[in-house]
Protein backbone atom coordinates (compact mmCIF):
# COMPACT_ATOMS: atom_id res chain seq x y z
CA UNK A 1 0.00 0.00 0.00
CA UNK A 2 3.04 2.32 0.77
CA UNK A 3 4.20 1.55 -2.43
CA UNK A 4 0.51 2.67 -4.16
CA UNK A 5 1.04 5.52 -2.31
CA UNK A 6 3.61 7.02 -4.24
CA UNK A 7 2.54 5.64 -7.65
CA UNK A 8 -0.85 7.61 -7.68
CA UNK A 9 -2.04 10.96 -6.03
CA UNK A 10 -3.54 11.59 -2.32
CA UNK A 11 -6.29 13.72 -3.56
CA UNK A 12 -8.45 14.12 -6.65
CA UNK A 13 -10.37 16.79 -8.27
CA UNK A 14 -14.27 14.91 -8.38
CA UNK A 15 -17.10 16.59 -10.77
CA UNK A 16 -20.61 16.55 -8.96
CA UNK A 17 -23.95 18.34 -9.66
CA UNK A 18 -22.60 20.55 -7.00
CA UNK A 19 -19.30 21.73 -8.98
CA UNK A 20 -15.66 20.44 -7.94
CA UNK A 21 -14.92 19.22 -4.85
CA UNK A 22 -11.23 17.96 -4.02
CA UNK A 23 -11.59 14.39 -2.24
CA UNK A 24 -9.02 11.35 -1.23
CA UNK A 25 -8.23 9.77 -4.56
CA UNK A 26 -8.78 6.27 -2.35
CA UNK A 27 -12.61 7.27 -2.06
CA UNK A 28 -13.23 7.28 -5.73
CA UNK A 29 -16.20 5.07 -6.71
CA UNK A 30 -16.51 3.69 -10.08
CA UNK A 31 -19.09 6.21 -11.90
CA UNK A 32 -17.23 9.13 -10.39
CA UNK A 33 -16.18 11.71 -13.22
CA UNK A 34 -12.75 13.58 -12.44
CA UNK A 35 -10.66 16.60 -13.78
CA UNK A 36 -7.31 15.56 -14.23
CA UNK A 37 -5.43 19.05 -14.94
CA UNK A 38 -2.21 19.21 -17.20
CA UNK A 39 0.84 17.96 -16.03
CA UNK A 40 -1.01 15.75 -13.05
CA UNK A 41 -1.30 12.09 -12.34
CA UNK A 42 -3.63 10.53 -13.05
CA UNK A 43 -5.71 9.34 -9.53
CA UNK A 44 -7.92 6.28 -10.84
CA UNK A 45 -8.48 4.13 -13.83
CA UNK A 46 -11.12 5.34 -16.13
CA UNK A 47 -12.17 6.16 -19.46
CA UNK A 48 -11.66 10.01 -21.25
CA UNK A 49 -15.68 11.88 -21.08
CA UNK A 50 -14.16 15.51 -22.34
CA UNK A 51 -10.93 16.26 -23.63
CA UNK A 52 -7.99 14.89 -25.24
CA UNK A 53 -4.27 14.94 -23.98
CA UNK A 54 -0.71 13.34 -24.49
CA UNK A 55 -0.26 10.48 -21.55
CA UNK A 56 3.16 9.43 -20.56
CA UNK A 57 2.46 5.89 -19.63
CA UNK A 58 5.83 4.39 -18.74
CA UNK A 59 5.02 3.01 -15.66
CA UNK A 60 3.03 0.41 -17.64
CA UNK A 61 5.05 0.07 -20.66
CA UNK A 62 8.83 1.26 -19.96
CA UNK A 63 8.55 3.58 -22.93
CA UNK A 64 8.52 7.76 -22.57
CA UNK A 65 7.14 8.72 -25.56
CA UNK A 66 3.02 9.66 -24.32
CA UNK A 67 0.29 8.46 -26.12
CA UNK A 68 -2.25 10.20 -27.57
CA UNK A 69 -5.39 10.02 -25.57
CA UNK A 70 -9.34 10.87 -26.55
CA UNK A 71 -12.72 10.50 -25.83
CA UNK A 72 -13.81 6.89 -24.79
CA UNK A 73 -10.20 5.72 -24.06
CA UNK A 74 -9.12 3.55 -21.13
CA UNK A 75 -6.89 5.84 -19.24
CA UNK A 76 -4.95 4.27 -15.99
CA UNK A 77 -4.11 5.76 -12.18
CA UNK A 78 -0.02 6.57 -12.13
CA UNK A 79 -0.40 7.55 -15.78
CA UNK A 80 1.04 11.56 -16.48
CA UNK A 81 -1.45 13.83 -18.44
CA UNK A 82 1.50 15.96 -19.90
CA UNK A 83 -0.46 18.64 -21.83
CA UNK A 84 -4.10 19.45 -21.76
CA UNK A 85 -6.82 18.89 -19.22
CA UNK A 86 -9.01 15.93 -19.27
CA UNK A 87 -12.47 14.47 -17.54
CA UNK A 88 -12.50 10.87 -16.69
CA UNK A 89 -15.45 8.53 -15.71
CA UNK A 90 -13.69 6.24 -12.94
CA UNK A 91 -14.06 2.33 -14.07
CA UNK A 92 -11.95 0.93 -11.56
CA UNK A 93 -12.06 1.33 -7.48
CA UNK A 94 -7.85 2.33 -6.76
CA UNK A 95 -7.92 -1.25 -5.12
CA UNK A 96 -8.77 -2.97 -8.19
CA UNK A 97 -6.41 -0.27 -11.18
CA UNK A 98 -3.91 -1.79 -13.17
CA UNK A 99 -1.50 -0.48 -11.29
CA UNK A 100 -2.54 -2.20 -8.23
CA UNK A 101 -2.53 -5.26 -9.75
CA UNK A 102 1.05 -4.92 -11.37
CA UNK A 103 1.97 -4.58 -7.20
CA UNK A 104 -0.02 -8.13 -6.18
CA UNK A 105 1.48 -9.72 -9.22
CA UNK A 106 4.68 -8.88 -7.90
CA UNK A 107 3.79 -9.72 -4.42
CA UNK A 108 3.03 -13.18 -5.64
CA UNK A 109 5.97 -13.41 -7.58
CA UNK A 110 7.96 -12.91 -4.63
CA UNK A 111 6.30 -15.25 -2.81
CA UNK A 112 6.77 -17.97 -5.59
CA UNK A 113 10.80 -17.48 -6.17
CA UNK A 114 12.61 -20.55 -7.38
CA UNK A 115 14.19 -21.80 -4.19
CA UNK A 116 17.65 -22.76 -4.69
CA UNK A 117 18.84 -25.25 -2.31
CA UNK A 118 20.77 -24.37 1.06
CA UNK A 119 23.58 -26.92 0.45
CA UNK A 120 25.70 -26.37 3.34
CA UNK A 121 22.78 -26.07 5.99
CA UNK A 122 21.09 -29.08 4.96
CA UNK A 123 24.73 -30.67 4.79
CA UNK A 124 25.43 -29.51 8.42
CA UNK A 125 22.09 -30.77 9.92
CA UNK A 126 22.92 -34.82 8.02
CA UNK A 127 26.59 -34.48 9.29
CA UNK A 128 25.69 -33.41 12.84
CA UNK A 129 23.14 -36.10 13.26
CA UNK A 130 25.54 -38.68 12.05
CA UNK A 131 28.33 -37.48 14.52
CA UNK A 132 25.85 -37.86 17.24
CA UNK A 133 24.90 -41.13 16.35
CA UNK A 134 28.53 -42.18 16.08
CA UNK A 135 29.76 -40.59 19.47
CA UNK A 136 26.89 -42.68 21.06
CA UNK A 137 28.06 -45.69 19.23
CA UNK A 138 31.85 -44.68 20.68
CA UNK A 139 30.93 -44.09 24.33
CA UNK A 140 29.37 -47.66 24.35
CA UNK A 141 31.97 -48.80 22.88
CA UNK A 142 34.39 -47.49 25.43
CA UNK A 143 31.98 -47.76 28.29
CA UNK A 144 32.21 -51.54 28.22
CA UNK A 145 35.80 -51.45 27.51
CA UNK A 146 37.21 -48.62 29.55
CA UNK A 147 34.31 -47.05 31.54
CA UNK A 148 37.48 -44.72 32.82
CA UNK A 149 37.93 -43.76 28.75
CA UNK A 150 34.58 -43.67 27.92
CA UNK A 151 33.95 -39.96 28.66
CA UNK A 152 37.46 -38.07 27.71
CA UNK A 153 37.27 -40.34 24.16
CA UNK A 154 33.83 -39.09 23.66
CA UNK A 155 34.74 -35.70 24.19
CA UNK A 156 37.59 -35.56 21.74
CA UNK A 157 35.17 -37.56 19.04
CA UNK A 158 32.86 -34.39 19.66
CA UNK A 159 35.56 -31.55 19.64
CA UNK A 160 37.44 -32.70 16.54
CA UNK A 161 34.59 -33.44 14.44
CA UNK A 162 32.45 -30.15 15.09
CA UNK A 163 30.84 -29.17 12.16
CA UNK A 164 32.26 -25.25 12.48
CA UNK A 165 34.53 -25.19 9.69
CA UNK A 166 31.65 -27.10 7.69
CA UNK A 167 29.06 -24.40 9.21
CA UNK A 168 31.56 -21.53 8.02
CA UNK A 169 32.28 -23.10 4.10
CA UNK A 170 29.42 -21.20 2.55
CA UNK A 171 28.61 -18.01 4.76
CA UNK A 172 32.22 -16.86 4.83
CA UNK A 173 32.39 -16.81 0.98
CA UNK A 174 29.50 -15.76 0.66
CA UNK A 175 30.33 -12.56 3.01
CA UNK A 176 33.26 -12.11 0.82
CA UNK A 177 32.25 -12.26 -2.58
CA UNK A 178 29.33 -10.24 -1.50
CA UNK A 179 31.82 -7.19 -0.05
CA UNK A 180 33.86 -7.73 -3.43
CA UNK A 181 30.69 -6.79 -5.18
CA UNK A 182 29.62 -3.96 -3.15
CA UNK A 183 33.24 -2.48 -3.96
CA UNK A 184 32.35 -2.87 -7.71
CA UNK A 185 29.08 -1.30 -7.86
CA UNK A 186 26.54 -4.35 -7.01
CA UNK A 187 24.60 -4.67 -4.29
CA UNK A 188 23.38 -7.65 -3.52
CA UNK A 189 19.70 -7.55 -1.87
CA UNK A 190 19.49 -12.02 -1.73
CA UNK A 191 21.80 -14.37 -1.06
CA UNK A 192 20.99 -16.60 -3.87
CA UNK A 193 22.09 -14.58 -6.68
CA UNK A 194 25.75 -16.16 -6.45
CA UNK A 195 24.19 -19.22 -7.09
CA UNK A 196 22.20 -18.32 -9.64
CA UNK A 197 24.41 -16.59 -11.86
CA UNK A 198 26.83 -20.01 -12.14
CA UNK A 199 24.16 -21.80 -13.72
CA UNK A 200 22.12 -19.28 -15.39
CA UNK A 201 21.89 -20.13 -19.45
CA UNK A 202 19.68 -16.82 -20.45
CA UNK A 203 20.02 -13.14 -19.46
CA UNK A 204 16.97 -10.70 -20.64
CA UNK A 205 17.36 -7.51 -20.34
CA UNK A 206 14.20 -4.41 -20.71
CA UNK A 207 15.04 -2.26 -23.83
CA UNK A 208 14.29 1.04 -22.37
CA UNK A 209 16.72 2.41 -19.45
CA UNK A 210 18.54 -0.84 -19.50
CA UNK A 211 20.14 -1.26 -23.26
CA UNK A 212 19.07 2.25 -23.72
CA UNK A 213 19.43 5.31 -21.77
CA UNK A 214 15.77 6.23 -21.55
CA UNK A 215 16.23 9.67 -23.02
CA UNK A 216 14.78 10.89 -26.10
CA UNK A 217 18.42 12.73 -28.10
CA UNK A 218 18.11 14.52 -31.32
CA UNK A 219 20.94 12.66 -33.14
CA UNK A 220 21.00 14.71 -36.51
CA UNK A 221 19.28 17.13 -39.12
CA UNK A 222 18.28 17.35 -42.70
CA UNK A 223 17.88 20.47 -44.22
CA UNK A 224 14.75 20.26 -47.11
CA UNK A 225 14.98 23.84 -48.09
CA UNK A 226 17.52 26.49 -48.95
CA UNK A 227 17.66 27.45 -45.07
CA UNK A 228 20.89 27.18 -42.73
CA UNK A 229 21.00 23.91 -40.43
CA UNK A 230 21.67 26.38 -37.11
CA UNK A 231 18.92 28.61 -38.08
CA UNK A 232 16.48 25.81 -37.86
CA UNK A 233 17.71 24.27 -34.85
CA UNK A 234 17.15 27.97 -32.95
CA UNK A 235 13.84 28.24 -34.20
CA UNK A 236 13.11 24.54 -33.30
CA UNK A 237 15.00 25.16 -29.63
CA UNK A 238 13.01 28.03 -29.05
CA UNK A 239 9.56 26.60 -29.78
CA UNK A 240 10.64 23.96 -27.70
CA UNK A 241 12.20 25.95 -24.79
CA UNK A 242 8.73 25.91 -22.86
CA UNK A 243 7.48 22.41 -23.25
CA UNK A 244 7.72 19.42 -20.73
CA UNK A 245 7.26 16.58 -23.55
CA UNK A 246 10.19 14.16 -23.46
CA UNK A 247 10.56 14.97 -27.29
CA UNK A 248 11.43 18.59 -26.12
CA UNK A 249 14.05 18.13 -23.74
CA UNK A 250 16.18 16.98 -26.76
CA UNK A 251 16.46 20.63 -27.74
CA UNK A 252 17.45 21.80 -24.79
CA UNK A 253 20.68 23.94 -24.76
CA UNK A 254 23.24 22.53 -22.40
CA UNK A 255 23.42 23.94 -19.05
CA UNK A 256 27.07 26.05 -19.86
CA UNK A 257 25.39 27.89 -23.16
CA UNK A 258 25.22 30.94 -24.11
CA UNK A 259 23.25 30.79 -26.75
CA UNK A 260 20.72 33.34 -27.56
CA UNK A 261 17.55 31.96 -28.90
CA UNK A 262 15.59 33.99 -30.84
CA UNK A 263 11.98 35.48 -29.86
CA UNK A 264 9.14 32.77 -29.60
CA UNK A 265 5.67 34.24 -29.15
CA UNK A 266 1.85 32.58 -29.24
CA UNK A 267 3.42 28.84 -28.41
CA UNK A 268 0.48 26.78 -28.71
CA UNK A 269 0.46 22.54 -28.45
CA UNK A 270 -1.58 20.90 -30.70
CA UNK A 271 -2.24 17.86 -28.31
CA UNK A 272 -0.76 14.89 -30.67
CA UNK A 273 0.85 16.53 -33.29
CA UNK A 274 3.06 19.24 -32.26
CA UNK A 275 3.60 22.97 -31.67
CA UNK A 276 2.91 26.44 -33.01
CA UNK A 277 4.51 29.25 -32.25
CA UNK A 278 5.25 32.74 -34.08
CA UNK A 279 9.61 32.86 -33.77
CA UNK A 280 10.78 36.57 -35.68
CA UNK A 281 7.11 37.22 -36.72
CA UNK A 282 6.76 34.31 -38.76
CA UNK A 283 4.73 31.42 -37.86
CA UNK A 284 5.96 28.44 -37.88
CA UNK A 285 5.24 24.54 -36.78
CA UNK A 286 7.34 21.75 -35.41
CA UNK A 287 5.49 18.15 -35.23
CA UNK A 288 5.15 14.61 -36.89
CA UNK A 289 4.90 13.96 -40.55
CA UNK A 290 1.36 13.19 -40.62
CA UNK A 291 0.85 16.36 -38.94
CA UNK A 292 3.04 18.56 -41.65
CA UNK A 293 1.18 16.85 -45.19
CA UNK A 294 4.31 14.46 -45.39
CA UNK A 295 4.03 10.48 -46.02
CA UNK A 296 5.08 8.61 -42.70
CA UNK A 297 6.01 5.40 -44.09
CA UNK A 298 8.77 6.89 -45.48
CA UNK A 299 10.24 6.82 -41.82
CA UNK A 300 12.33 3.66 -41.40
CA UNK A 301 14.96 2.54 -38.33
CA UNK A 302 14.87 3.69 -34.89
CA UNK A 303 14.81 6.89 -35.39
CA UNK A 304 11.92 9.15 -34.25
CA UNK A 305 11.40 11.98 -37.01
CA UNK A 306 9.72 15.14 -36.45
CA UNK A 307 9.62 18.15 -39.61
CA UNK A 308 9.57 22.08 -39.11
CA UNK A 309 8.12 23.94 -41.41
CA UNK A 310 6.88 27.68 -41.93
CA UNK A 311 3.62 28.46 -43.82
CA UNK A 312 4.81 27.86 -47.46
CA UNK A 313 7.17 25.29 -46.81
CA UNK A 314 9.23 22.15 -44.83
CA UNK A 315 12.11 23.35 -43.71
CA UNK A 316 13.95 20.79 -41.60
CA UNK A 317 13.80 17.14 -40.55
CA UNK A 318 15.06 16.69 -36.88
CA UNK A 319 16.15 12.95 -36.33
CA UNK A 320 15.83 11.47 -32.71
CA UNK A 321 16.14 8.70 -30.54
CA UNK A 322 16.50 6.56 -27.23
CA UNK A 323 20.15 5.92 -27.87
CA UNK A 324 22.43 2.83 -27.26
CA UNK A 325 24.10 2.81 -23.84
CA UNK A 326 27.55 3.21 -25.08
CA UNK A 327 28.65 -0.57 -24.24
CA UNK A 328 25.50 -2.33 -25.02
CA UNK A 329 26.44 -3.88 -28.46
CA UNK A 330 30.02 -4.94 -26.35
CA UNK A 331 28.02 -6.43 -23.98
CA UNK A 332 25.48 -8.94 -25.80
CA UNK A 333 28.46 -10.23 -27.47
CA UNK A 334 30.17 -10.63 -24.17
CA UNK A 335 27.06 -12.71 -22.81
CA UNK A 336 26.97 -14.92 -25.87
CA UNK A 337 30.82 -15.58 -25.84
CA UNK A 338 29.91 -16.44 -21.80
CA UNK A 339 27.47 -19.11 -23.12
CA UNK A 340 24.27 -16.96 -22.27
CA UNK A 341 21.15 -16.60 -24.15
CA UNK A 342 19.93 -13.01 -24.87
CA UNK A 343 16.27 -11.60 -24.80
CA UNK A 344 15.39 -8.30 -24.92
CA UNK A 345 11.71 -8.21 -23.34
CA UNK A 346 10.02 -4.46 -23.72
CA UNK A 347 7.05 -3.19 -23.87
CA UNK A 348 7.58 -1.32 -27.06
CA UNK A 349 5.61 -2.62 -29.83
CA UNK A 350 7.52 -0.27 -32.43
CA UNK A 351 9.53 -0.76 -35.23
CA UNK A 352 12.17 0.95 -33.23
CA UNK A 353 12.20 -2.32 -31.01
CA UNK A 354 13.22 -4.63 -33.76
CA UNK A 355 15.88 -2.35 -34.69
CA UNK A 356 17.87 -2.43 -32.15
CA UNK A 357 17.35 -5.91 -31.21
CA UNK A 358 19.37 -6.52 -35.22
CA UNK A 359 22.12 -3.98 -34.41
CA UNK A 360 22.61 -5.66 -31.02
CA UNK A 361 22.30 -9.27 -32.34
CA UNK A 362 20.31 -10.55 -29.66
CA UNK A 363 18.78 -13.87 -29.88
CA UNK A 364 15.32 -13.45 -28.75
CA UNK A 365 12.80 -10.19 -29.08
CA UNK A 366 10.18 -10.00 -27.37
CA UNK A 367 7.93 -7.06 -27.63
CA UNK A 368 4.67 -4.79 -26.95
CA UNK A 369 4.17 -7.19 -23.96
CA UNK A 370 2.51 -6.08 -20.57
CA UNK A 371 3.86 -6.82 -16.84
CA UNK A 372 2.06 -9.85 -16.33
CA UNK A 373 3.26 -10.99 -20.10
CA UNK A 374 6.93 -10.53 -19.02
CA UNK A 375 6.26 -12.57 -15.88
CA UNK A 376 4.49 -14.87 -18.22
CA UNK A 377 7.59 -14.96 -20.88
CA UNK A 378 9.83 -15.80 -17.75
CA UNK A 379 7.53 -18.76 -16.72
CA UNK A 380 7.08 -20.47 -20.05
CA UNK A 381 11.13 -20.13 -20.10
CA UNK A 382 11.44 -21.84 -16.06
CA UNK A 383 9.09 -24.72 -17.52
CA UNK A 384 11.41 -25.31 -20.48
CA UNK A 385 14.18 -25.76 -18.17
CA UNK A 386 16.21 -22.27 -18.60
CA UNK A 387 17.55 -20.21 -15.39
CA UNK A 388 17.02 -16.97 -16.28
CA UNK A 389 18.63 -13.02 -14.95
CA UNK A 390 16.18 -10.45 -15.40
CA UNK A 391 17.62 -6.92 -15.97
CA UNK A 392 15.13 -3.78 -15.91
CA UNK A 393 14.43 -1.22 -14.68
CA UNK A 394 10.78 0.69 -15.11
CA UNK A 395 7.50 0.14 -12.68
CA UNK A 396 6.33 -2.25 -15.46
CA UNK A 397 9.42 -4.52 -14.87
CA UNK A 398 8.61 -5.50 -10.87
CA UNK A 399 6.86 -8.18 -11.35
CA UNK A 400 9.36 -10.11 -13.60
CA UNK A 401 12.35 -8.63 -11.38
CA UNK A 402 10.60 -10.13 -8.41
CA UNK A 403 9.45 -13.66 -10.02
CA UNK A 404 13.42 -14.15 -11.99
CA UNK A 405 15.66 -16.77 -10.57
CA UNK A 406 18.00 -14.19 -10.14
CA UNK A 407 17.41 -10.03 -10.77
CA UNK A 408 19.28 -7.11 -11.33
CA UNK A 409 17.48 -3.20 -11.49
CA UNK A 410 19.56 -0.23 -12.44
CA UNK A 411 20.33 2.54 -9.77
CA UNK A 412 18.87 4.85 -12.12
CA UNK A 413 15.61 2.90 -12.33
CA UNK A 414 12.17 2.97 -10.15
CA UNK A 415 12.08 2.17 -6.15
CA UNK A 416 9.47 0.14 -7.18
CA UNK A 417 11.95 -2.14 -9.28
CA UNK A 418 14.63 -2.20 -7.01
CA UNK A 419 12.43 -3.19 -4.13
CA UNK A 420 11.67 -6.10 -6.35
CA UNK A 421 15.42 -7.03 -7.63
CA UNK A 422 17.66 -9.33 -5.70
CA UNK A 423 20.69 -7.07 -7.08
CA UNK A 424 21.48 -3.65 -7.76
CA UNK A 425 23.55 -2.18 -10.57
CA UNK A 426 24.65 0.86 -8.13
CA UNK A 427 26.56 2.25 -11.16
CA UNK A 428 23.94 1.50 -14.47
CA UNK A 429 26.91 -0.62 -16.00
CA UNK A 430 25.44 -3.49 -17.43
CA UNK A 431 29.46 -4.99 -17.79
CA UNK A 432 29.40 -5.06 -13.89
CA UNK A 433 27.57 -8.19 -14.30
CA UNK A 434 30.05 -10.06 -16.55
CA UNK A 435 32.36 -9.63 -13.64
CA UNK A 436 29.70 -10.81 -11.28
CA UNK A 437 29.17 -13.78 -12.82
CA UNK A 438 33.22 -14.47 -12.64
CA UNK A 439 33.18 -13.91 -9.07
CA UNK A 440 30.17 -16.01 -8.59
CA UNK A 441 31.87 -18.79 -10.15
CA UNK A 442 35.22 -18.34 -8.14
CA UNK A 443 32.83 -18.30 -5.06
CA UNK A 444 31.43 -21.40 -5.93
CA UNK A 445 34.73 -23.16 -6.53
CA UNK A 446 36.02 -21.79 -3.30
CA UNK A 447 32.47 -22.98 -1.05
CA UNK A 448 33.51 -26.94 -2.57
CA UNK A 449 37.20 -26.40 -1.90
CA UNK A 450 35.86 -25.45 1.62
CA UNK A 451 33.47 -28.51 1.88
CA UNK A 452 36.20 -30.79 0.76
CA UNK A 453 38.82 -29.65 3.53
CA UNK A 454 36.07 -29.50 6.18
CA UNK A 455 34.73 -32.97 5.17
CA UNK A 456 38.43 -34.12 5.22
CA UNK A 457 39.54 -33.36 7.91
CA UNK A 458 36.70 -35.01 10.02
CA UNK A 459 37.11 -37.91 8.11
CA UNK A 460 40.90 -37.77 9.54
CA UNK A 461 40.57 -37.40 12.76
CA UNK A 462 37.39 -39.29 13.49
CA UNK A 463 38.86 -42.42 13.71
CA UNK A 464 41.91 -40.98 15.49
CA UNK A 465 39.51 -39.61 18.08
CA UNK A 466 37.53 -42.82 18.50
CA UNK A 467 40.52 -44.86 18.57
CA UNK A 468 41.42 -43.19 21.68
CA UNK A 469 44.71 -41.69 20.18
CA UNK A 470 43.47 -37.99 20.03
CA UNK A 471 43.26 -36.47 23.15
CA UNK A 472 40.78 -33.45 23.50
CA UNK A 473 43.36 -30.29 23.92
CA UNK A 474 44.87 -31.30 20.06
CA UNK A 475 41.11 -32.31 19.17
CA UNK A 476 40.21 -28.47 19.96
CA UNK A 477 43.45 -27.13 18.26
CA UNK A 478 42.71 -29.31 15.10
CA UNK A 479 39.25 -27.68 14.95
CA UNK A 480 40.28 -23.94 15.27
CA UNK A 481 42.74 -24.57 13.02
CA UNK A 482 40.36 -26.41 10.37
CA UNK A 483 38.22 -23.07 11.03
CA UNK A 484 41.29 -21.13 10.10
CA UNK A 485 41.62 -22.70 7.35
CA UNK A 486 38.35 -22.33 5.40
CA UNK A 487 37.99 -18.63 6.47
CA UNK A 488 41.80 -17.86 5.67
CA UNK A 489 40.65 -19.22 1.97
CA UNK A 490 37.46 -17.53 1.55
CA UNK A 491 39.24 -14.32 2.28
CA UNK A 492 40.69 -14.78 -1.22
CA UNK A 493 37.18 -13.32 -2.88
CA UNK A 494 38.60 -10.08 -1.52
CA UNK A 495 41.23 -9.92 -3.69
Amino acid sequence: SSNLARLVPIMATRIDDEGEHEVAAKTLQVGDRVRVLAGATLPADGIIVEGQASLNESMLTGEQLPLLKQPGDQVYAGTINTDAPLQIRVSHRIEESRIAQIMRLQDHALDDKPAIAQMADQLSRHFILVLLIIAAAVWTFWHFHQPDQAFWVTLAVLVATCPCALSLATPTALTSATANLTRNGILLRRGHVLDVLTKANRIVMDKTGTLTTGEISLTGITTLAEVDEAHCLAIARAMEAQSEHPIARAFRLPADSITVLPSAREITPVIGHGITALVDGVRYRIGSARWLGLDPAQERGRSLAIYLADEQQVLARFNLEDTLRPDARALIAAFKAAGLQTTVLTGDSSLQADEIARELGVDELVKGVSPDGKLAYLKTREAQGDISIMVGDGINDAPVLAGAHASFAMAGGTDLAKNSADAILLADDLSRLLGARVLAMRTRKIIIENFAWSIGYNLLVLPLAACGWLPPYLAAAGMSLSSLIVVTNSMRLNR
